[in-house]
């Protein structure tokens, strides 16, 4: 993919692996601004040459980039990796460049479901996390876009410890696990309609709920958070909970204390 002059990221020529890094994850890394030693993540093809379709992807998270660049609780961008594009044949120096990756602001604060791995949520201000991440899934349907891979590793945790979303093209996967019961008969995720696609991502976020909720103390925010879950994960899509009714709740709520049933109060 030539490099897109409307993105206004710094170009990642400066960044190296760290002598003493590790991959995070298949192609995901920190890197080191090598003047600034500011750490990043990058995140690049895996694969010993690059192929054309792995385009798509960067392109899709890249826009994704742009488009919630400065929304609050979505991973922010800092560059991009380029290098020469393999399948050009000349060998003039001014060719231009390809895009082979991604390099996102890094967090410090690790992933929640290292939290939940480590069993001390109870050490984080976990009861911060759940409207956030609600309302900046929500800023993807908003606008006409889904996640399709909300879990607890693509949510990670700023030096404040706040929750912030991330791996956000859309189309990079989905775990199997956290398919909702109306996908489960995997075909590709693009051939899935949108209202399918956020109708997952409300069903992941109810899961994401009732994980969370295994790992704290039994208390009122407990209980009404284990309540949402279950509106959200309910089977059949129509009397499912909706992720603006589950935020809406949130917030009128103060996350203490909501009381009926799934439907109640709602329109069929």
């Amino acid at each position: 993919m030539p490099l897109c002059s409307g993105l206004y990221f710094m170009t990642c020529q400066s960044c190296h692996l760290p002598e003493n890094s590790f991959e995070i994850t298949d192609g995901v890394f920190q890197v080191l601004n090598v003047n600034s030693k500011t750490p990043y993540i990058l995140k690049i093809a895996n694969r010993p040459l690059y192929k054309p379709y792995d385009t798509e992807l960067i392109r899709e998270e890249l826009k994704n980039l742009e488009m919630f660049r400065g929304t609050p609780n979505i991973v922010r961008a800092a560059g991009i990796a380029v290098s020469a594009n393999p399948y050009m044949t000349s060998n003039t120096r001014d060719q231009p460049l390809i895009v082979t990756g991604i390099v996102p602001e890094f967090y410090g604060g690790g992933s929640i479901q290292r939290a939940l791995n480590i069993h001390h949520p109870l050490e984080y201000s976990w009861k911060r996390w759940p409207k956030p991440i609600a309302t900046a899934l929500g800023r993807f349907h908003m606008a006409g876009k889904t996640h399709m891979d909300l879990k607890p590793s693509n949510i990670v945790l700023d030096a404040d410890g706040n929750a912030v979303l991330i791996d956000i093209s859309g189309i990079g996967g989905i775990t199997q696990g956290w398919r909702a019961p109306e996908i489960r008969d995997g075909i590709s995720l693009s051939e899935f309609p949108y209202e399918v696609r956020k109708s997952n991502d409300t069903w992941a976020y109810g899961k994401f709920l009732s994980e969370l909720i295994l790992h704290v103390e039994d208390s009122p925010t407990a209980k009404t958070l284990k309540r949402i879950a279950g509106c959200l994960m309910v089977e059949n899509v129509h009397a499912r909970m909706t992720l603006f009714e589950a935020i809406s709740e949130l917030e009128l709520s103060g996350i203490d204390n909501i009381e009926g049933s799934c439907k109640e109060g709602r329109s069929n």
